[in-house]
C-alpha cells in the first residue's frame, strides 16, 4: 500500500469545484470519499481565481467529506 512508503495525496480544490472539467471533479470526489487525501491545496496564484472560488458551490454531501478532511488529524 502506498501509505507504507510514506506517500501522501494533496487534493486540488479547483478540481473538486469542477474548474478542470467533469472528469477531474468526479475523480477528486471519488478520492475524497475514499479518504485518500491528506492535504487540500488551491490554485490561488492570481486574484481572478479567488473570485472564481467565491461563486463556487459544493453539495452538502461533498462538503461533509471535505469537512472530515479539514478536521481530521492523522
Amino acid at each position: 500500500h502506498w501509505r507504507n512508503f510514506g506517500v501522501q495525496f494533496q487534493m486540488n480544490l479547483s478540481s473538486l469545484l469542477g474548474f478542470y472539467g467533469d472528469s477531474a471533479r468526479k475523480n477528486a470526489e471519488m478520492l475524497l470519499k475514499e479518504n485518500m487525501y491528506d492535504f487540500i491545496g488551491t490554485d490561488l496564484h492570481r486574484y481572478r481565481v479567488l473570485e472564481m472560488y467565491e461563486g463556487a458551490k459544493l453539495s452538502k454531501r461533498i462538503f461533509s467529506y471535505l469537512e472530515k478532511l479539514i478536521y481530521f488529524v492523522r
